[in-house]
């Protein structure tokens, strides 16, 4: 009986190695993967595949719609983290409060945070439309319209094998109803910031909202409504440009959208796409420490003692794991202190020479470390430069590693050449929503004098109604490039 012991034995001992991986019922944090989509939840699996399947049959809808090929893959695909409720999106957003989700969009990531709900979509699908818009169509739309689209695709539903584009808004219906309409013209030439108080926000989104559902939902409208967006990106004034493409004065089209709302609001009835295959893996277990805490990292440009202590605890908690050794390096380069950080990513580097986030993040360690020895450096950028090409290499959809590689030659004295044009250019291609990269796409223009391509990246970003700091740097550098580029020649 001693073989059929060893094998009970052994039997036993893969027993106990299987109870102790992690699994789909398990674990706490599950990453989906499909064509366009990357999603991370901590929720069950049955709510993360219902919630991947839905994103990739509205992605399909909105390229029917602007006429893209219905099998199309973006650049690179969209990362998306679902939390359980409002404690989840704090802990990526210390200041988030009364809101469903949120989207970031810098050089150091693209993506969105939203509480995890199996009925209502609005916040995913309001952020992804203006994601989508920035990626393949990037125009100085009016803020309103901005808004007023991702509104209208953002109330999109899902009825089991049809997707209704067009719904009824009740939210945005009961403010329109009960709360006073804020003017035609102060909607059309404002942000919603400039509006004041809340409720007059809240409206701007209400009227925006129905302003574009008026001429989405009727055939004849659109084409207007498409003239309306080209007199404005030629620098039309928005009110006055109105009043052609509605063809009546605004008190008339005031009237005209309050009966539309009381009329019965149509909309549109599409068949489900096929469901896309969906891969799903599970998370080591210092995701739950570490995931998320790496998304607050890159939300501030150094960070807080209080964000430097929770994270050592997460690198005390889990010794030896490769995202909290990369979490805290990160922290340390971001904190002004890359030498203490330098180590412990060539560390990571020697046990995966193909890792492309260490490959990024020592070099912008090297960037880090430059800025506080002078006689080294050009020679710290070029070390850079060289890891941000392997990690290219490694990852053609990497606009992080194409940003890095251009951050390190703008120390160079022919600083912005061809390639380093060619390769701004492709960065912002991959991430048009990372204000920062579109401000050193227009930069770099400007230092080459080449001003219809900078006022062509500046223009959609300073009229972005939530550009912030960025919009109102690209509406500054606008005037310096009015200023400088030559009159156009007469017709």
């Amino acid at each position: 009986m001693p073989g059929l012991t060893r094998w009970l034995a052994a039997a036993v001992a893969a027993l106990g190695l299987l109870l102790m991986l992690p699994t789909a019922a398990q674990a706490k944090w599950l990453r989906a993967e499909t064509p366009r989509f990357i999603v991370y939840s901590d929720g069950s699996e049955v709510t993360l595949r219902d919630q991947i399947t839905k994103l990739e049959a509205f992605d399909t809808i909105l390229r029917q719609f602007h006429g893209l090929p219905a099998e199309g893959v973006p650049p690179r695909k969209m990362e998306i983290y679902l939390v359980d409720g409002p404690t989840g999106l704090r802990r990526v957003w210390p200041g988030a409060e009364g809101i469903a989700g949120f989207y970031s969009a810098d050089e150091d990531g693209v993506f969105s945070v939203a509480v995890r709900q199996r009925k209502e979509d609005r916040t995913l699908f309001h952020e992804y439309t203006h994601h989508f818009m920035l990626q393949f169509f990037p125009y100085p739309y009016p803020a309103w319209l901005i808004e007023g689209y991702a509104e209208y695709f953002g109330a999109t539903q899902f009825n089991g094998k049809f997707i209704e584009v067009g719904r009824f808004d009740e939210g945005r219906t009961n403010n329109l109803i009960y709360l006073g309409w804020v003017s035609l013209d102060d909607l059309l030439t404002k942000r919603p910031f400039q509006l004041g108080d809340g409720d007059s926000a809240a409206l701007f989104y209400a009227q925006a909202w129905l302003l574009t559902h008026y001429f989405m939902g009727d055939a004849q409208r659109y084409p207007r409504m498409l003239a309306y967006m080209k007199e404005v990106g030629s620098g039309e004034n928005s009110a006055e440009a109105m009043v052609r493409a509605a063809g009546m004065p605004l008190p008339d089209l005031d009237r005209t959208l309050r009966s539309y709302l009381k009329g019965g609001l149509p909309y549109g009835r599409y068949p489900m796409s096929p469901p896309p295959a969906v891969a799903v893996s599970v998370l080591p277990p210092s995701a739950d420490d570490t995931l998320l805490l790496s998304l607050r990292l890159i939300q501030g440009a150094r960070p807080s003692d209080e964000l430097m202590a929770d994270i050592r605890k997460v690198v005390a908690k889990w010794p030896g794991d490769r995202s909290a050794i990369l979490l805290l390096a990160n922290a340390l380069t971001r904190s002004g202190d890359p030498a203490a950080a330098e180590q412990s990513l060539r560390d990571l580097l020697a046990v995966n020479p193909n890792d492309v986030d260490v490959l990024i993040a020592l070099g912008n360690n090297r960037l880090a470390a430059a800025r506080d020895v002078p006689d080294r450096r050009t020679a710290l950028h070029r070390e850079a430069g060289k890891l941000f090409a392997r990690a290219y290499k490694l990852d053609a959809a990497s606009y992080k590693a194409l940003y890095g590689y251009v951050r390190s030659r703008t120390v160079e004295s022919g600083y912005p050449n061809d390639n380093d044009m060619e390769a701004l250019l492709a960065a912002n291609e991959l991430a048009p929503q990372a204000d920062d990269i579109t401000l050193a796409a227009a930069y770099a223009s400007i230092l080459r004098r080449e001003w219809p391509r900078a006022r062509a990246l500046l223009l959609p970003l300073a009229n972005s109604p939530h550009g912030g700091d960025a919009a109102r740097e690209a509406r500054d550098m606008l005037k310096r490039v009015d200023a400088a580029s030559p009159a156009p020649a007469p017709a």
